[in-house]
């Protein structure tokens, strides 16, 4: 009987210890990254980091935001988190990421893992063959701050990074205003899926640019508050993404995908 008492009694502390500390502050795009995030509060990304709340013991409150104002907020302690972010080495100045033994991110404890494919007008040369890409005389379309710039601008190539939304640089392409598009290729094909007169003119090119893991970046000031919680954080993530549920939801909309893809 003292026995069960105190084993109560030492969770209720802890909770208590927990609540004390405050809920965590997490922030993302606040675009659809389908099937990450669906522009209502859900999408795979969220439903995987609301649960968190329960082992950690701990609220978690997610804002939606401009990707640029997220990462700010974050660099500056106003976030304790951001996703999803995929790994770029001038982010780790001021952002934390879960990193193997060598400096190098750690995809097991990822968010997800996704691709980038580069879009182009059917009939045009804009290629991209695993080593070159070869763009027209007007720019490659991108969103704003997304991490593909890194890989475009290795590539020498002119980039109009003017545009956060993805439905509006594939229009601009249309318009030949671009001349290829580099997109999240997940969010890319359910465009032109809802979008058959973009389907139509546009197509992807046969391999991706990049294909990475994306994480849940931590702030570091969370980290100097609290040095333990970002192991177990990133944990605690890639335990329940591994379990059953969450890999049938994947399943589901990964063969979603599959059954309407664009080609």
């Amino acid at each position: 009987m003292r026995r069960g008492l105190g084993r109560a009694a030492a969770l209720a502390l802890a909770w208590s210890m927990s609540a004390a500390a405050g809920p965590l502050l997490f922030c993302y795009e606040d675009q659809i990254s389908y099937p990450w995030l669906d522009g209502h509060g859900g999408g795979l990304d969220i439903q995987l980091i609301k649960q968190l709340q329960a082992p950690l013991r701990r609220a978690v409150l997610l804002q939606p935001m401009p990707w640029r104002r997220c990462i700010n907020m974050l660099s500056q302690g106003k976030m304790d988190g951001a996703f999803a972010a995929s790994f770029l080495p001038e982010r780790s100045q001021w952002g934390l990421y879960p990193l193997l033994a060598d400096g190098a991110p750690d995809g097991g404890r990822r968010l997800h893992s996704s691709s980038y494919s580069l879009y182009r007008l059917k009939g045009t040369t804009v290629d991209w063959d695993g080593s070159h890409l070869s763009s027209g005389m007007a720019p490659i379309g991108m969103q704003t701050d997304f991490s593909i710039g890194a890989f475009l601008r290795k590539q020498q190539v002119e980039i109009d990074d003017s545009n956060r939304d993805p439905l509006a640089i594939l229009q601009m392409l249309r318009l030949r205003r671009l001349s290829g598009a580099a997109l999240q290729t997940p969010r890319a094909e359910q465009l032109l899926r809802e979008h058959p007169e973009l389907a139509e003119v546009i197509e992807r090119c046969r391999l991706p640019l990049e294909e990475k893991p994306y994480f849940l970046m931590l702030s570091r000031q969370l980290a100097y508050r609290e040095p333990g919680l970002p192991a177990r954080i990133w944990a605690e993530l890639e335990r329940q993404r591994e379990a059953p549920a969450f890999q049938a939801l994947l399943r589901s909309a990964s063969q979603h995908r599959e059954a309407g893809g664009h080609k």
